[in-house]
């Protein structure tokens, strides 16, 4: 099989959609010797790695990610390069395409809270990404609630969804020496303990609730404890507040290094990410991964990523949140328990077993 991987979404800032585009290609690489692969991409450094593979080959793609170009440019390239199944990780992939096409669509989130996005990017998803999926000849998606919603949402048959769960990365489960770890807190100015959000200010990302939650934690019962929000400018938590935002609130839009995740989730003492939706959520398996508690919500996929390794709270309910994360920290029979099975529950979650769960469908629409 010639499989072109749509791998414009990669970049040095790792989000969800970036993550899991770059983990499945540098799995895939590491299980398939025999097929072979075209990354179609702008950022040759970042998948040098894969590329070293006789059968990886980097194809240099400046066309914007969403545009109306890549509707015309992207079919011209796969038929030029004899391609036979192209694969988008991302929500978009061409309505008329040369080949067979295989979309990952990871949530509906556009479509669910249509109210927070733009006409113009509310009528793409009804009419780009919905044709396109009802055109494809595959869709995956990262949890059977998601496949709930694109059945829902996109008409697009049950029979041609396959749900495949994302991983969790092999260097979230090894331990940070203490010396690093105050190392990477120092570089962001953490002092002391601390509680780690990892989102956006997207509304579904709660992160309004988190700020509420926690500064109503402070006020409830004072604490040693301070929030470090990755994703979350200082102005957002005051906007938030109505006020000037207490020096217990730490922030940063973006992290310098993804190398520097690792040790900010094993230097803390929990992990909080109660969003309102969720396609799949990598921080729940990763916190996991790390020997860290989770906090997560009780609605869309979290339920089912998290099993009984985490603390569900309903992401509206300020108080219900601002309690729990007063029980995680000072229950030690809690913490424990969720340490230990939050470990063995993100041991179900690899990259591998995505990359292979993958292949199968590649070979199910080859074939």
């Amino acid at each position: 099989m010639k499989i072109a991987i749509d791998a414009r979404v990669i970049s040095d800032k790792m989000h969800g959609l970036t993550r899991y585009a770059y983990q499945l290609i540098i799995a895939l690489a590491e299980i398939d010797k025999e097929n072979e692969y075209l990354l179609l991409s702008n950022e040759e450094k970042i998948l040098n790695t894969v590329t070293q593979n006789s059968n990886f080959r980097f194809l240099k793609c400046n066309i914007k990610l969403y545009s109306l170009k890549e509707q015309f440019l992207i079919p011209f390239i796969l038929k030029r390069e004899g391609v036979e199944i192209y694969h988008s990780p991302t929500f978009s992939a061409p309505i008329f395409a040369p080949c067979k096409v295989v979309m990952t669509i990871h949530d509906m989130i556009h479509l669910i809270q249509a109210e927070h996005y733009s006409p113009l990017k509310n009528l793409y998803y009804k009419l780009i990404v919905k044709t396109a999926a009802q055109k494809s000849f595959r869709v995956i998606t990262v949890s059977e609630n998601s496949k709930k919603d694109i059945i829902r949402f996109l008409n697009v048959s049950g029979d041609k969804i396959n749900s495949v769960y994302g991983g969790v990365d092999e260097k979230f489960e090894k331990q940070v020496n203490d010396l690093h770890k105050k190392e990477v807190k120092n570089k962001y100015f953490i002092h002391g303990k601390y509680i780690l959000y990892i989102g956006n200010e997207k509304p579904h990302k709660n992160a309004s609730n988190v700020i509420k939650a926690f500064d109503l934690f402070i006020k409830k019962y004072g604490s040693e404890y301070s929030i470090f929000m990755i994703g979350i400018s200082r102005e957002h938590i005051e906007k938030v507040l109505g006020h000037k935002a207490p020096g217990h609130f730490l922030t940063i839009k973006n992290i310098s290094k993804d190398a520097d995740l690792v040790p900010l989730y094993q230097a803390s003492s929990l992990i909080l990410f109660p969003s309102s939706y969720e396609g799949f959520g990598l921080p729940i398996i990763e916190g996991m991964a790390c020997g860290i508690p989770v906090i997560t919500s009780n609605t869309s996929s979290m339920p089912e990523v998290a099993g009984d390794a985490a603390l569900m709270v309903d992401p509206e309910n300020i108080n219900q949140i601002s309690d729990e994360i007063k029980r995680t920290l000072s229950d030690n029979n809690l913490r424990d328990a969720l340490v230990k099975k939050g470990i063995n529950r993100a041991k179900l979650f690899t990259w591998q077993k995505t990359a292979q769960k993958t292949l199968e469908v590649y070979k199910e629409v080859y074939s």
